[in-house]
């Protein structure tokens, strides 16, 4: 028999008691009672609720079973501590009572038991002296069962060695609020080759309790168990609200030696509003070596949904150092529908260190069941990923990579990757070194019914760098890949680099579920955080195999900078799965890539545009693709595509058919080779823009305002072209861009033999189709005068019969050294429609040639209105190459008279004799040389021979460079319309003479 004894007083070291916290009526009693157990023994109570334990009329001391009987039958707070002498080693035969009275049993007060006093970061020192074996037991019935009948009592269990059950503790179906501190609760070696395990480490079906802490001696170590480590869960009551935090889940005490439990760390069905760690180094959890997962939070069976739950600072998958890895064999965490939880967060410390799992380091997907009863579907909607290192070591610079995806978002909508920094913090997650992508979007293909990954948002990310954003540290796949998702935004403010394929993939699922509406806007793919220096992934930058997505924007902020990867900036491909239009089965999706645009970026400069960061292939590729927009009419719409290894654009067909070919494609108001400025020399590596492979109606610049392109010094490698379009290559129109400063032609049209000059065809019937853009003829210049408010260009065009051309006219600095343009300046267009014999002329008053720009070229566009094979009305939109190139004359008008130094008038007349075809006059005073003779209202019929000039108010002049002296005749030459007649100049009252002195000298008529 053993009475009840005071509290200890003696664990002063322990700041916070929690039987001592508890919100209870202390029923008139001042301190909880104490049973002190000293034998290992299983008796029961003999009287429970006298206030003593007795076992066996008195003489089995004081048992755990008793104690527990005891505390259970006597009213108020009771606490249950250990003096056995020797192991104190408790072998149940049958289950212990579930707790129902408030209740601490503290294993700690066993003598050579001893709480952690390590702090975060190290090994967990505790010595264990209590261990409850209940390998013995024959239905793996639970260690100890909490479930208290009454609100706001707590029931504690701290410093046990638990084994052997079915599960270690279990907090039943009550208010909870309870604690579970300092234990172990797992596997163990009794002796050499007897190990005992717990199904469960720790079930808990009640609310608000608490697992482990943030003091050093309230971590637990529960490992090994048979399936779950903590199993959270909500029942028939709620289970909400739970806190597990500074535990060892799956790690010994050590903090690096494999213990994990046999299927996931701490798993949460159904159950809401839980946190597992927290923002503080004290609260981190280390989940690593379990066999199926780190954390899991899915719905329950029934349909019910896990929501709310908070997975903050933990260690998922390396050992208590962060650098080491210790990997969960599954998932570090899935979250299997469920919304509005979080995966870390902005505020210091919240985010999670997720590497070396052996799936994903984040999968989110719905959840689904089927059986006889039906199919239960959970969506995980509004659910964040924020602040996570994904992948690292804790140092953020040394790759753990997880097996698969970094993250991975499987058929759920409406998930947030990262966001936008608050006043709490920064959302960024780092999302590298992992095995797959670093962020998967894929479809959920449950029944066999594709289920697109839709509207999600990933933002702010850095996805295949080390922590600084300057260093390497790729995924070994795409940086992020969409697959058969839509209305997803990636960006802003992602930096994408370095991974092993694609930074941006989006492609249509091998189903009939396309890829649509997707946006990548904002972010620098390709290159370090300062966008100054490459960190190229080891594809494209931007990949799209699918219809109907944006690549930047006109919106302030949209801009990519996609430079310095390997392959293409942004390529447009239709992929292997693609089916021709019109011969993909009713009702299936074709799985082209068309309808998408890419605009505002800088694609192979520079976060400045203005230094060179190219991309190993070409800026743009559009392969076996139509009706792509690249660029637009603003200049928010324009991209600069400069400094690529290769073309700027090039369009050609499928790579994986080439009966896929690139058609209607519109290339509009980019700056292809140029800076930012338009002016300045970056220049591609080959032509600014090729057409190849049977690219047919696609448009390079166009004839709206805004539409032309700059496209200038590019073939830096080999001398190519401005554009090129290759010998089968058709109906495409070069209209209103700048093309000049290119090392070949400005425009070349292939023939079969190759590229250069191609003379025009004379024969008056079609041009050749043996050749790109049908080898549609240039124009023929024959004068071009230039005056400041405009310029007359005269010339003829031979083609196709009864057609109609736009004749495009440009100014350049010089000409090709071909004496074919370039055509730096746009001035205007005429149409002009050939006759029956293919011969028209023309004649432009176009604009005003620009200073420095004397030589005019010209191209050709056959606008004639056909029905093309797709049975559409449309131009046939061939475009010529430049024209042999022309200087104009330049003439400049009179100019206007200034007002005189001083002006005398009449002049002293002294005869007219028409016969002789002179007016005589008489100065009434001596000038000096030069002066203007200006006669004001001559006579009808009179002109003078040859004037100098005409004054803006219509009267002649004269410029005379001699001096006059006073009286002495002067004599200018008239023609009279009556030659016969003799007529006195006094006749004509009208008549005036203007004198003007100075230096002034008339423009010539």
């Amino acid at each position: 028999m053993f009475a009840r004894m005071p509290p200890r007083s003696a664990r002063t070291s322990k700041r916070r008691v929690p039987y001592r916290l508890q919100l209870e009526s202390l029923e008139d009693r001042l301190a909880p009672a104490i049973f002190v157990v000293d034998s290992i023994s299983d008796s029961g109570d003999d009287n429970p609720g006298d206030g003593v334990v007795t076992t066996q009329g008195g003489s089995g001391g004081v048992t755990l079973r008793a104690a527990i009987e005891e505390a259970n039958a006597f009213p108020g707070p009771d606490v249950i501590e250990f003096n056995v002498s020797g192991a104190a080693t408790f072998t149940p035969a049958s289950p212990y009572d579930v707790i129902i009275e408030a209740l601490t049993i503290d294993g700690y007060t066993q003598p050579g038991a001893m709480p952690n006093s390590n702090g975060p970061g190290m090994a967990n020192n505790a010595v264990w002296q209590v261990i409850l074996d209940g390998s013995g037991l024959p239905n793996l019935d639970s260690g100890l069962s909490v479930n208290m009948s009454s609100a706001n009592q707590q029931a504690v269990i701290r410093g046990l060695l638990i084994t052997g059950f079915g599960a270690g503790v279990a907090l039943n179906a009550d208010d909870g609020g309870h604690v579970v501190e300092g234990n172990y609760i797992g596997v163990f070696e009794l002796e050499p080759g007897t190990t005992t395990r717990n199904v469960f480490g720790i079930l808990v079906q009640s609310s608000n309790n608490r697992i482990g802490g943030t003091e050093p001696d309230d971590p637990n170590i529960i490992g090994g168990n048979q399936t779950e480590g903590i199993h959270i869960e909500e029942t028939n009551v709620t289970s909400a609200g739970n806190i597990v935090q500074g535990n060892f889940i799956g790690v010994a005490a050590d903090g690096v030696s494999d213990l994990g439990n046999l299927v996931v760390g701490v798993f949460i069905r159904g159950s809401d509003g839980n946190l597992i760690g927290g923002a503080s180094a004290a609260a981190r959890n280390l989940i690593s070596f379990n066999d199926a997962g780190g954390v899991v939070i899915q719905a329950f069976p029934t349909g019910i949904s896990a929501d709310g739950n908070l997975v903050y600072g933990n260690f998922i998958g390396t050992d208590v150092s962060g650098t080491v890895a210790a990997g969960n064999s599954g998932n570090g965490v899935l979250i299997s529908g469920g919304s509005g939880n979080q995966i870390g967060g902005t505020h210091a410390l919240a985010g999670n260190l997720i590497s070396s799992n052996g799936d994903n380091g984040v999968l989110i997907s719905d959840f689904h069941q089927f059986d006889v009863f039906g199919t239960i579907d959970v969506p995980a909607v509004n659910n964040w990923v924020q602040g996570n290192f994904i992948g690292t070591d804790v140092t953020g610079t040394l790759g753990l990579g997880n097996d698969g995806n970094g993250v991975l978002i499987r058929g759920a909508d409406n998930n947030l990757i990262g966001g936008v920094p608050d006043e709490s913090g920064d959302p960024r997650n780092l999302i590298s070194f992992n095995n797959g992508n670093g962020v998967f979007l894929e479809p959920d293909d449950f029944l066999q019914q594709p289920n697109g990954a839709d509207n999600n948002v990933i933002q702010r990310n850095f996805i295949g760098t080390d922590v600084s954003g300057t260093v390497a540290a790729g995924n070994s796949a795409n940086g992020v890949l969409i697959s058969g998702g839509s209305g997803n935004q990636i960006g802003a403010d992602n930096l994408i680099s370095s991974n092993g394929e694609n930074g941006v993939w989006i492609l249509d699922e091998d189903t009939d579920l396309p890829a649509v509406d997707n946006r990548v806007q904002g972010n620098f793919i390709g290159t370090d955080i300062t966008g100054t220096l490459g960190l190229g992934n080891g594809g494209n930058g931007v990949l799209i195999s699918a219809d109907g997505n944006l690549v930047g924007g006109t919106a302030p902020g949209a801009r990519n900078l996609i430079s310095g990867n390997f392959d293409n900036g942004v390529a447009i491909d239709t992929g292997a799965n693609a089916v021709p239009n019109g011969l993909a089965p009713q009702g299936a999706y074709n799985h082209l890539a068309d309808n998408n645009v890419v605009q505002g970026n800088f694609i192979g400069t520079d976060i400045t545009g203005t230094l060179a960061l190219g991309n190993g292939d070409n800026g743009v590729l559009i392969s076996g693709s139509s009706h792509n927009l690249i660029g637009g009419t603003t200049s928010a719409a324009r991209n600069l595509i400069s400094a690529n290894d290769d073309f700027g654009v090039l369009l050609t067909s499928s790579e994986f058919d080439s009966s896929i070919t690139a058609q209607r494609n519109r290339v509009e108001g980019n700056f292809i080779g140029t800076q930012i400025d338009g002016t300045s020399e970056l220049g591609n590596g080959l032509s600014g823009v090729r057409l190849e492979e049977r690219s047919i109606y696609n448009s390079i610049g166009g004839a709206a305002d805004g539409a032309g392109n700059v496209i200038a010094y590019n073939s830096r490698r080999i001398r190519d072209t401005g554009v090129e379009v290759a010998a089968d290559s058709t109906n495409n129109p070069i209209r209103r861009n700048s093309i000049f400063a290119n090392e070949g032609l400005g425009i070349d049209l292939f023939e079969e033999i190759g590229p250069g000059v191609t003379p025009n065809d004379t024969n008056a019937d079609e041009d050749s189709p043996d050749g790109g853009n049908h080898l549609q003829n240039f124009p023929v210049l024959t004068s071009a005068v230039a005056a400041p408010g405009g310029t007359t260009i005269t010339g003829t065009l031979h083609g196709t019969p009864n057609h109609t051309f736009a004749i495009e006219f440009f100014a350049n600095d010089v000409a090709d050294e071909t004496g074919f343009g370039e055509g730096r300046t746009y001035l205007g267009v005429v149409e002009t429609t050939t006759d029956a014999l293919g011969n028209a002329s023309f004649t432009a008053n176009v604009a005003a040639l620009p200073a420095g720009q004397d030589v005019v070229t010209a191209t050709a566009t056959d606008v004639t209105l056909v029905e093309t094979e797709a049975a559409i009305i449309e131009p046939l939109n061939d475009t010529s190459e430049f024209s042999l190139a022309l200087t104009a004359i330049r003439v400049t008008p009179p100019t206007a008279i200034p007002a005189p130094a001083r002006v005398f008038h009449p002049f002293r007349l002294v005869r007219a004799r028409i016969f002789r075809g002179f007016i005589t006059l008489l100065t009434r005073r001596n000038f000096a040389a030069p002066t203007t003779i200006v006669l004001r209202n001559l006579p009808p019929g009179v002109t003078l021979l040859n004037p100098t000039g005409v004054t803006p108010e219509g009267d002649p002049f004269i410029t005379v460079n001699r001096a006059l002296r006073k009286n002495r005749p002067l004599r200018i030459r008239v023609v009279y319309a009556n030659a016969l007649g003799r007529y006195a100049v006094t006749f004509y009252h009208g008549f005036r003479v203007d004198v003007f002195s100075g230096t002034f000298v008339p423009s010539p008529v």
